[in-house]
């Protein structure tokens, strides 16, 4: 260990360095404390947690999924929404994969709306009764048609993924990006998986989509799939919109673990603003090519201006698979006016997306 290089996890108060030092040598990764202010470490801030550099990315992902906060191994939770129809037999297949991967279970969720007139005004006895009964069966519809398709599931899931994942089907009130978004913070998913219309469709409903809806309220990981995609093609090529911060070496070590890319290109749009924008770039493609050998790395940094003319051509040349980005979470109006980058990407290309909020 003395021989090895060593980084700085975090800084934290004695107590907590202490808690989080137990529970990441639990999860095996080896961990050195020292004080923060060494000439005077009585009266120090805080001590530093001090782990090997390869084990750098699954440490920052044990803190940032909770693992170390006490979240069980078996609560990790694929959530795949569905409406019934083809593409909700996308979905599941393609999230059933995730999940057997990541190894986490699935809860498959469907929502409806309440057509049920809703008065604040008194009702007679008589339109009170027949609005519940209406309500009741609407109720009864959703849930007869979700187990009619968790009855289907093993027509389109091979039997070996049905039967090593674990799963549950979940009916709830409500449009669904609002179902999906509160479902979300109940279970704290460590993925979303959502297909979406194809290009040309997307184009006309806009304004109305589910999946972008979601994505830009959203506090989890989103993984959208165009529905035209053949799901047994595995993207060999990516694109990782990297922030160059810390905070990249978490989804990217997650997809480099989960998907076999074996070119990846890190891509950054410079604001303008932005300090020692080429040598962040650098190391992180330094970090990138010692850490996963495997893999070819490409750097490519955007200005604003012309980012997304110039990156849907390199996305066509270098035919890339899957395109990773950050998203902030942004209101109805910054939407409208102003659309974030994956938001754009969502309605202007036919390529996988995973979104990670940040």
């Amino acid at each position: 260990m003395a021989n090895e290089e060593l980084v700085t996890l975090t800084i934290q108060p004695y107590e907590r360095a202490i808690i989080l030092k137990k529970k990441l040598e639990e999860e095996g990764i080896v961990v050195v404390v020292d004080e923060v202010n060494q000439q005077q470490p009585l009266i120090s801030s805080g001590v530093r947690l001090r782990i090997k550099e390869a084990d750098l990315p699954k440490a920052m992902m044990l803190v940032e999924m909770n693992i170390i906060k006490g979240k069980r191994h078996s609560d990790r939770v694929v959530l795949i929404p569905v409406d019934f129809t083809e593409r909700s037999e996308k979905a599941c297949l393609l999230g059933f994969r995730c999940a057997h991967r990541l190894q986490a279970s699935v809860v498959i969720l469907h929502s409806y709306i309440n057509t049920s007139f809703q008065a604040s005004f008194p009702l007679s006895g008589r339109l009170h009764k027949n609005i519940s009964e209406k309500y009741k069966e609407e109720e009864l519809q959703a849930m007869s048609e979700m187990e009619q398709f968790s009855k289907r599931l093993k027509d389109f899931i091979p039997a070996d993924l049905l039967e090593g994942v674990k799963y549950e089907c979940r009916v709830e009130e409500g449009v669904p990006e609002e179902a999906i978004l509160e479902l979300a913070k109940i279970l704290e998913p460590i993925l979303i998986v959502m297909l979406t219309r194809g290009w040309m469709r997307k184009r006309e409903d806009q304004i109305g989509s589910v999946t972008a809806e979601v994505m830009d309220s959203l506090r989890f990981p989103l993984l959208a799939i165009p529905e035209g995609l053949d799901l047994d093609d595995v993207p060999h090529n990516m694109v990782f919109c990297a922030t160059l911060e810390r905070s990249d070496l978490i989804p990217l070590d997650l997809i480099m673990s989960q998907f076999e890319c074996h070119n990846v290109v890190l891509a950054h749009v410079e604001s303008g603003n932005e300090p020692l924008v080429e040598q962040r770039m650098q190391a992180l493609y330094e970090y990138c090519c010692h850490q996963y050998p495997s893999s070819k790395f490409l750097q490519k940094i955007y200005n604003i201006d012309d980012f997304f003319e110039s990156f849907e051509r390199n996305l066509q040349s270098q035919k890339i698979g899957l395109v990773v980005i950050p998203n902030k979470k942004r209101n109805i109006f910054a939407r409208l006016f102003n659309p974030s980058i994956a938001h754009r990407f969502l309605f202007q290309t036919d390529i996988p997306l995973l979104v990670i909020p940040r």
